[in-house]
Order: structure tokens, then sequence, then C-alpha cells
């Protein structure tokens, strides 16, 4: 954001927002990453497991907590849920305040 442009108080709440989603897309890698962990544990496909991958990572999480599974797909989980944390914010957060209600963008 360059300095002293737009309103200060929407680019205040936007920089607040962007630092609460990064914590939870660190959260979101994380809990993604278990999950994965605990579906590839149960062994066969993953549409056979993916129910209770969510019933098994949580004993898993409890037993260590400080684990992060380092294989390319716990990996590629971990990132997936930390994007799609990211585009939530970017859908109903980042552009809070840039359109007023009836207003059309781009030319006319």
């Amino acid at each position: 954001m360059a300095q002293g442009k737009g309103n200060p108080e929407i680019n205040k709440k936007v920089a607040t927002s962007a630092l609460v989603t990064t914590i939870l897309s660190g959260v979101g890698f994380y809990l993604g990453n278990r999950y994965w962990e605990a579906v590839a544990s149960f062994g066969g496909q993953f549409f056979e497991h993916w129910g209770d991958g969510f019933a098994l990572m949580w004993p898993l999480i409890a037993e260590n907590p400080v684990h992060i599974d380092m294989s390319p797909n716990a990996m590629l989980a971990g990132l997936t849920m930390c994007v799609l944390v990211w585009l939530f914010w970017l859908r109903y957060v980042a552009f809070v305040g840039n359109f007023r209600a009836g207003e059309e963008s781009g030319s006319a």
C-alpha cells in the first residue's frame, strides 16, 4: 500500500486482517499437513479414508504436537489449506471499501 493513499481506517483494517490471516494460514498449513499424515497412515486409496483422517489427526496432534510431515503429499495438503485461507481473505476482506454499493467497475 502506498503511503497516504486511500482511507487510513480501511488500510489499517486490511493490514490487521492480513496479519491475522498470516497466522491462520500457518494454522491451516499445520492442520492440512497433519490431516494428510493421518490419511496416509491408513494405506489404500484416499477416498476410502478421507473421513477417518479427521478422527485420527487429533490423537496424532496430541501425541506429537510439533511434528510436520515432510512427505510431498503432506506438504501439498498443507500448502492447499494455506492457499485456501488466503483466497477467503482476498474474497471477503482485502477489497472491503474499494467499491460503493451499486457501482459498476470498468469503463462504460
